[in-house]
C-alpha cells in the first residue's frame, strides 16, 4: 500500500492564480474570505455558510463551493 498523498497548502500566488482563472475579483476575494472566517468563527453550518458566502461575494452558489474546495486561507487572510 502506497502512502497517501497529502495535498500541499497553496501559497498567495496560488489563490491569486486560482482568483483570476475563476474570474473572482479581488473584492470578492475579500468578501468570500470575510464571510468565511465569521462563520467558522461563528460555528455556522456548510450549507448557511455557502449560502452566506454566495450572497456576501455576489457569486454563485456552485462557485462558492468551489473556492472553499481550491483556495487556501493564508495567514493573511485572518488578518
Amino acid at each position: 500500500m502506497g502512502k497517501k498523498k497529502e495535498k500541499k497548502a497553496r501559497t498567495q500566488q496560488e489563490n491569486d492564480r486560482y482568483c483570476k482563472a475563476a474570474g473572482i475579483s479581488s473584492n470578492q476575494r475579500a468578501m468570500l474570505v470575510t464571510a468565511w472566517n465569521w462563520c467558522d468563527e461563528e460555528d455556522k453550518s456548510t450549507e448557511f455558510m455557502f449560502a452566506y458566502m454566495s450572497d456576501m461575494g455576489n457569486v454563485g452558489y456552485d462557485e462558492v463551493v468551489d473556492f472553499v474546495l481550491n483556495y487556501t486561507r493564508t495567514k493573511a487572510d485572518f488578518e
